[in-house]
């Protein structure tokens, strides 16, 4: 049994079942794509969406179990039991769910296609805090170097953790700490080092400095990720919190100790990241303000209005509380009742983003 993994974004039709090529004799031959060579086993295909119209190639593939090949002077039939397990994105990125399968697969897949696997799985983040805190352990456990050796979180052995020059308790809880702005803002501006010395230093670096994550610098890295996740919210209008943060967390503060030299990576590592990874994001998001796509319901329209003018007086400063006639002006004139509750039922009941307090008072907690 064989498996191959395949990657939407860079696969071709030819590239899923079979290309005709000229031999080293110059003759035509053919070469099996993806689906040939995974017969008798399992086609992965990951980023479905980024196919496009290619999709279509398995179309005779999942029905029939082969491949027709009619190029280049060559008519043959090729077998393809192929087992094909894919994953794709909704049309909008994230699942809405006020509209139907189809409706959130409208321009990733086709109909025909999708009746023709076995099973479909519908996976949503759904942000639950006991989840997410487990992902994250995992994660950094994933990460760190001799797994077992060095955690000495519960769950594994303790051992002692790695100590070099720098890995010592002054240096993790060394009080008084600045931020990295500060401390770059003092460095004079002929203070560079010359391109030559910098390029092997950081050839050295990248060498010999293998740094693995201390219990602080853990600590502080789930911490983080938890509490943006935790403020991550689909109605805020801003960039959905993944555990690609997690990884991108690791990742840089394991740099910024290898540009040390250091075998740990501190809790001062991980601050210096973090002081990095929030200043890139110190910018006011804009809210939008073209028209509505053309397609959506009355009551989404009205959603999307609604969500807007209410995250734009959150963001001034103003309160958070408005009343039902406040938000029946905000939604325009002409909209009828039925189209107005739909709205406000679809903020309150599957947004969480709209609480109902009463008297015909609402509160906007988006954006938190």
């Amino acid at each position: 049994h064989r498996g191959v993994y395949v990657s939407g974004n860079s696969s071709s039709v030819a590239g899923l079942t079979a290309s005709v090529v000229r031999d080293p004799s110059g003759e035509f031959a053919l070469e099996a794509g993806a689906l040939i060579l995974a017969d008798q086993g399992i086609c992965c295909i990951d980023e479905f969406d980024k196919m496009g119209a290619d999709q279509q190639a398995l179309l005779e593939a999942m029905e029939q179990q082969t491949v027709s090949i009619a190029k280049a002077g060559i008519v043959c039939t090729l077998p393809a039991q192929t087992t094909v397990v894919t994953a794709a994105n909704p049309s909008k990125g994230s699942w809405d769910t006020t509209l139907t399968l189809v409706q959130n697969l409208k321009g990733i897949m086709s109909e025909a296609l999708l009746s023709r696997f076995d099973v479909v799985y519908l996976m949503r983040d759904e942000g639950n805090a006991h989840e997410d805190a487990a992902l994250s352990r995992h994660i950094v456990r994933r990460r760190m170097q001799g797994a077992g050796a060095v955690l000495g979180d519960e769950g594994s052995a303790a051992a002692a953790p790695v100590r070099d020059w720098a890995h010592t308790a002054d240096a993790e809880g060394r009080p008084g700490r600045r931020s990295l702005r500060e401390r770059c803002s003092e460095v004079p501006a002929g203070a560079a080092l010359p391109q030559e010395l910098l390029t092997t230093y950081i050839r050295y670096a990248k060498q010999f400095a293998h740094p693995c994550l201390g219990k602080a610098a853990r600590n502080r890295i789930r911490e983080f990720y938890l509490k943006r996740k935790a403020n991550d919210h689909k109605a805020a209008s801003q960039i959905p919190v993944t555990p690609r943060l997690l990884e991108a967390l690791i990742r840089l503060s394991e740099a910024r100790a290898r540009a040390e030299l250091r075998r740990a990576v501190l809790l001062s590592d991980v601050e210096d990241v973090i002081d990095i990874l929030e200043a890139g994001a110190d910018f006011e998001e804009q809210l939008p303000d073209e028209p509505i796509r053309k397609g959506k319901t009355k009551a989404n329209t009205i959603v999307d209005r609604l969500r807007q003018h209410m995250e734009r007086r959150v963001r001034c400063g103003g309160s958070r509380e408005f009343r039902d006639r406040e938000l029946r002006e905000l939604a325009g004139p002409g909209v009828r009742e039925e189209d107005f509750d739909k709205a406000i039922r679809r903020l309150n009941e599957q947004e969480n983003a709209l609480l109902i307090k009463g008297s015909g008072t609402y509160e906007y907690v988006g954006g938190r």
